[in-house]
């Protein structure tokens, strides 16, 4: 990716549904809950390439806690839901 590209990442697959469903060509990464290694290492390869993120996830304790990984490793932005994010 461009450096500089807005990489969003969410936490629940139908995010990814909704998004295929409305034709969204942002790039867009699922953790399907908490972040796996696999998550992180693609992360910190977009991140080392110079990608921004853009952070989407429930308002529960399991999404603040993985809104503030992605906030505290990645500087990401968090974006809250009902915001026309994607």
């Amino acid at each position: 990716m461009p450096a500089g590209t807005v990489v969003h990442i969410c936490e629940n697959p139908r995010v990814v549904e909704a998004a295929a469903d409305s034709a969204c060509a942002r790039p867009l990464v699922c953790t399907s809950g908490s972040a796996a290694t696999v998550v992180l290492t693609l992360l910190d390869a977009l991140a080392a390439t110079g990608c921004h993120f853009a952070y989407h996830g429930d308002f529960d304790w399991p999404g603040i806690a993985l809104a503030n990984r992605m906030i505290r490793c990645y500087r990401s932005l968090a974006v809250a839901h009902g915001r026309r994010g994607l």
